[in-house]
């Protein structure tokens, strides 16, 4: 994680030490090779710890050890990149921190772990990470949109009143759209607003997210109505 190169990037531009991180994952064509630099073996997918990449693997120390690492590793099939996008009222392109291969199978705890090192030794450098996805917890004003209210209801009330399971909770399963549509509901938002405090900001989200599925999806809203929402 190339944090001393991110200090330097934002100092060399007079930018504040001030940034948000995001991370995706894209599909790329597969390829085993020999690195001499490094006397490495790249090309497979590196085994996480604290949901960073172990980069001390794959040692070319042998033929027979590499031979050894065709039969128990696993080839990476997309690029993994983290970036820092600095914070600045004029544009400023955002910084690589690294780039690893990988078969994009982790779990939402490994996201947590990563983003807790990262925020750690950023501090090191003088360096304030805002944007983090750590917490499931979105700022929105003064108020604040979370998982946990939804966890609240599942726990406290009966399904056939919200219709939610903890399944439906699971961040690991992005692609859920069924889950979304759950709750995102009328009913949930109405259960959520009535029975825990200081809900507004989840509230408010959710109506967002109803909003915007009902503009695409909804057949029974006219143009002039969907525009509208």
């Amino acid at each position: 994680m190339d944090l001393q190169g991110l200090k330097l990037f934002l100092e060399e531009r007079n930018l504040k030490k001030f940034v948000w991180i995001s991370e995706d994952a894209t599909r790329i064509t597969g390829r085993i090779e020999y690195d001499s630099r490094s006397n490495k073996v790249v090309g497979f997918v590196l085994p996480l710890r604290n949901g960073l990449p172990e980069t001390n693997h794959y040692i070319a120390s042998s033929a027979q050890t590499i031979q050894e690492y065709f039969k128990t590793g696993t080839k990476a099939h997309y690029a993994y990149i983290i970036v820092a996008q600095p914070l600045s009222d004029n544009y400023s392109p955002p910084y690589c921190l690294t780039i690893f291969g990988t078969n994009n199978k982790f779990t939402y705890q490994n996201v947590k772990k990563r983003f807790a090192i990262m925020q750690k030794d950023a501090q090191k450098y003088g360096i304030s990470i805002l944007g983090l996805k750590s917490d499931s917890i979105l700022p929105l004003g003064n108020n604040v949109a979370t998982v946990a209210y939804l966890e609240i209801l599942v726990k406290n009330y009966t399904k056939d009143q919200h219709m939610l399971t903890i399944t439906d909770l699971k961040a690991e399963d992005k692609m859920n759209y069924a889950a979304a549509e759950k709750v995102c509901s009328p009913e949930v938002r109405k259960m959520i607003a009535d029975n825990i405090d200081n809900s507004a900001g989840t509230t408010a989200y959710f109506k967002l997210m109803y909003l915007i599925s009902a503009a695409f999806l909804d057949k029974t809203l006219s143009m002039l109505e969907r525009i509208y929402i």
